[in-house]
Formats: C-alpha cells, structure tokens, sequence
C-alpha cells in the first residue's frame, strides 16, 4: 500500500531512528494516518492521477506531524504526572 510505505518510510522511521518516539507509537501513528487518509480518498479521481500527489503527501505530512505532536505531548504529560 502507498500510504503506508510512504509514512512508514519516510515520515516515521526517521524519527524511530533518531528515538523521538518508540516503534509502537509509529505504528499508533501509522494507523490512525492511514486509516484517516484512506477514509477520505476520493474514488472519482482513482486511476486518473497518481494517489500520492505532492499535494496529497504535504496534507499526510502535516497530519502525522499532527498525530507526532499528540504522541510526544502525552508521553511529556505522563513523565510529569509520574
């Protein structure tokens, strides 16, 4: 699938690598941007242009930066709580 591997690949795994979130918070991410995405999609333009357009790939990024910030202002609320 072409939302997954490009959020995976290239919006997640680099922040796994660098340890800002754990794997199980990407996959957190991943499925909730993924399934947020693929609600939306729009079946009268399938197959007549790509469904990643560089417009489509800016709105999942900023969904996910989205879904990023919820993750690390939890984590951050539950390191304070404890």
């Amino acid at each position: 699938m072409q939302v997954n591997s490009f959020v995976k690949r290239t919006l997640l795994d680099p922040l796994v690598m660098a340890k800002k979130i754990s794997k199980e918070e990407s996959k957190w991410v991943l499925a909730k941007a993924a399934s947020k995405v693929l609600d939306h999609r729009d079946k009268s333009t399938e197959g007549i242009e790509p469904f990643l357009s560089k417009k489509r790939q800016a709105k999942i990024r900023d969904l996910v930066d989205k879904y990023v910030k919820q993750v690390l202002h939890d984590k951050k609320r539950k390191a304070v709580t404890n």
